[in-house]
């Protein structure tokens, strides 16, 4: 039965899924989150706010961000990200914001063991849910844990973890799938994903790098999430930058990123314990961090980014007109974040003013032309610029991918 104290304060936020609808960008909202308020806020020399699709927020942060919460628009899609699969770790606990999770163990990890008793099963999934409530999310997500084997027990807890969400909130849930990439053509995995009632799925596979992963992976990948689509439910591809461009191109999931992060989502990462770098000890204020380059669908570090645009005949390849830029295109660099939200709305955009049935095709045109980019810098700059391998593997993905589309009749 459906938990009417969720279901009716929500009721005039939340909204329909996606399904039938453009696969939409969203933004994940990080420490850099003062500069989408800023470009959500209408000036003298901005007269309209920047058009975004939603954002997703990190649980351990979502209390930093209630005024950004206030400026978004009401067809915004607005998620929080629970973290609750970095709460299996013993490294969590060196992570001071998950441990404030409201609903994180007291002591340590979570153990399996720990969710026996249904009635702590409803009240840490209430507990999840409540935090999404106060930030008034248009859809929920369902807590889940990193699953990391077919045969591992944390699987039948994600069922009813997700059993419990959907009788609090009703059928407006998003499953949370966190997977390994040796799992994703398991039937199992995919089957209690597809036959498990919710709306959506948010999907996370590690270790995923559209930089260096071979084409086969890649695939893989797509194809996980076109089963997933072609079963009815509004995928979203978590932390995918510029390669969620692909996704979105395909008709195949709705995508997010944070501002200008690398082509890679491992999880290992997060839930690594954590030590202070010499960087944090002595932080250096100021230090642009990577600069996207939209005509190469790539982001670069800040001294590669320096180096090419320090070559006219490169710069003149790179040109931005977006507001971001329309001083001086050396604002790239100063103001790196702007101009990758400017960039990326671009681009979403340019997907959507195609013909569905033209965008993979109009996609890897565009790789083609960022390919052709790449090959000029990498003449001029020598062994100092990036390889950019990547933009040689994502037109082959897309044509296999579409290929095997056009023989399933998907």
């Amino acid at each position: 039965m459906t938990n009417s104290r969720w279901h009716d304060n929500t009721t005039d936020e939340m909204h329909d899924t996606i399904g039938d609808k453009d696969r939409r960008f969203l933004i994940r909202v990080g420490n850099d989150y003062r500069t989408l308020e800023k470009l959500l806020t209408p000036d003298f020399e901005q007269k309209l706010p920047l058009q975004i699709d939603g954002v997703v927020v990190d649980g351990n942060h979502s209390t930093k961000f209630k005024d950004l919460r206030e400026r978004l628009s009401g067809d915004s899609q607005v998620l929080i990200d629970h973290q609750v699969y970095r709460l299996q770790q013993a490294s969590c606990r060196d992570h001071p914001s998950l441990v404030a999770l409201p609903y994180a163990h007291k002591e340590r990890e979570y153990r399996p063991e720990d969710f026996a008793d249904d009635d702590f099963i409803k009240t840490f999934v209430q507990s999840v849910l409540n935090e999404q409530h106060k930030f008034r999310v248009t859809d929920y997500l369902a807590p889940s844990f990193f699953v990391s084997s077919p045969e591992s027990p944390w699987l039948e807890l994600n069922r009813r973890l997700l059993g419990e969400t959907m009788n609090q909130v009703g059928a407006q849930v998003y499953a949370t799938v966190c997977i390994p990439s040796n799992m994703q053509r398991n039937s199992i995995v995919i089957d209690w994903t597809i036959n498990s009632g919710a709306a959506g799925v948010y999907l996370l596979v590690t270790p995923l790098s559209a930089l260096t992963d071979p084409i086969p992976k890649l695939v893989q990948f797509l194809d996980l999430a076109k089963r997933l689509s072609d079963a009815g439910l509004t995928v979203i591809a978590g932390r995918q930058p510029a390669f969620g461009l692909a996704m979105m191109a395909m008709g195949v999931a709705s995508f997010d990123a944070g501002i200008a992060q690398s082509e890679r989502f491992n999880l290992a990462n997060l839930v690594r314990p954590k030590r202070r770098t010499e960087a944090q000890v002595h932080p250096r204020h100021g230090a642009p961090r990577g600069i996207y380059l939209a005509d190469l669908m790539t982001t670069v570090p800040a001294k590669v980014a320096k180096s090419i645009l320090s070559v006219p005949s490169l710069k003149a390849l790179l040109v931005c007109d977006e507001l971001c830029c329309r001083g001086s295109f050396q604002s790239i660099l100063v103001r790196p974040e702007e101009h990758f939200l400017w960039a990326r709305a671009r681009e979403v955009a340019a997907i959507r003013s195609d013909p569905k049935d033209w965008r993979p095709r109009r996609l890897a045109e565009r790789v083609s032309r960022a390919r052709q980019v790449a090959d000029k810098i990498k003449v001029t700059l020598g062994t100092a610029a990036p390889s950019f391998e990547h933009l040689d593997r994502w037109p082959r993905v897309i044509e296999q991918i579409s290929a095997s589309f056009r023989v399933s009749g998907r």
